[in-house]
């Protein structure tokens, strides 16, 4: 989801894609619709993913802590310029929700929201997937839509934009895109967007899909619940481990999903319901790294250490993933730094010179 969701945080304790420091005072159904938008984007997916946003009169709003959408837009710039990141996108996103708060109060009932958000740069983080946000104006809150859209490029987005909105549109990178949202002043059908959607990007909604993921989600539900639990009272150690563990089960789950048939579905429902206790010590173990539209899942990415690992590979010097398996390195084995694939002890035999694909990572030995 795009950065003006995440929240305001001092410190920062997971990765750039989602930081478990929350603010003791945050309200419960705030944490779990972060979680929930991570998960959704990030380990499952997820083609749409529906939220809604408040209006007040600074704009569009948190609905939960009445919190300006501005004014998280402005933390995240402030913290990410203490971290020497570029702030780039947060800027354009910035000027966006500037042009939406003095553009809300002349809408009405039914007016729709386009508002596009091509990928940003694969050095920063960001994953191969842009998103185009649909918004519908009600009364007193907008219902957005965050349509996932694999691999797209600007001259796509220009055509979506112009076919949409009437409007010409060829800009010239990503921002300029994040930084003009588009209001209409009609009630557009979202199946007619879908089908400009398939005609330009050639997005078709998978239904079945979208029905394995909703179960899957339905499953994480007890999961997200106890974690929410972590995150408020938790050590940082148990915060990042219990967080793995949902993400790694979300895969689990999106896998056994997959290879079900929906026919046989029921023969495999579990008899309980899993909750995080049940899963912590086999599944707390760091997930494969993913990119998104938050940046990196990798808890050490940054631009510097991203150079860093270059230069150390460029010069032949080996780099192995911290271990964080739950019974500890006691066998000395070792970590991919990219896949974090475990491989055993090769200190008496031949060292693995590449993890195999689709990770191709090549060790310096």
């Amino acid at each position: 989801m795009p950065a003006i969701l995440e929240r305001e945080s001092v410190s920062r304790v997971g990765s750039e894609a989602f930081n478990l420091e929350y603010k003791k005072e945050v309200p419960k159904k705030s944490l779990y619709e972060d979680i929930v938008s991570y998960i959704g984007e990030y380990r499952l997916n997820l083609q749409k993913f529906d939220y809604s946003l408040k209006q007040s009169s600074a704009g569009l709003a948190d609905p939960n802590t009445g919190e300006s959408m501005l004014s998280k837009a402005k933390s995240s710039i402030e913290d990410k310029g203490r971290r020497g990141l570029p702030t780039h996108r947060e800027q354009s996103e910035l000027w966006a929700l500037g042009v939406l708060r003095n553009s809300l109060p002349f809408t009405q009932a039914g007016d729709t929201i386009l508002w596009a958000s091509p990928q940003g740069p694969k050095e920063e983080g960001y994953g191969e997937y842009g998103f185009l946000f649909v918004g519908k104006i009600g009364e007193d809150e907008v219902k957005m839509t965050a349509v996932h859209i694999d691999n797209p490029t600007l001259e796509q987005y220009s055509t979506a934009m112009t076919i949409l909105t009437g409007v010409p549109t060829n800009y010239y990178n990503a921002d300029r895109f994040l930084s003009e949202p588009r209001i209409l002043q009609e009630d557009i059908d979202p199946a007619i967007i879908d089908k400009v959607l398939e005609y330009v990007f050639q997005y078709k909604v998978d239904e079945k899909e979208k029905e394995r993921l909703n179960r899957t989600l339905g499953k994480l539900d007890p999961v997200i619940e106890d974690l929410i639990k972590f995150v408020k009272t938790g050590t940082n150690q148990e915060k990042l481990r219990a967080f793995h563990a949902l993400e790694n089960y979300a895969l689990q789950l999106k896998d056994e999903e997959a290879s079900v048939k929906t026919s046989s579905y029921s023969r495999f429902q579990p008899q309980y319901q899993v909750r995080l206790a049940d899963i912590i010590n086999s599944h707390g173990y760091e997930p494969p790294k993913a990119a998104g539209s938050c940046g990196s899942t990798d808890s050490s990415s940054s631009l510097l250490s991203s150079s860093l690992q270059k230069i150390l590979k460029e010069l032949d010097i080996e780099t192995e993933s911290e271990c964080n398996c739950p019974d500890g390195n006691t066998d000395n084995h070792y970590h991919c730094p990219d896949c974090n694939k475990k491989y055993a002890d090769e200190t008496n035999t031949e060292r693995t010179k590449k993890c195999p694909p689709p990770c191709g990572f090549e060790f310096g030995c």
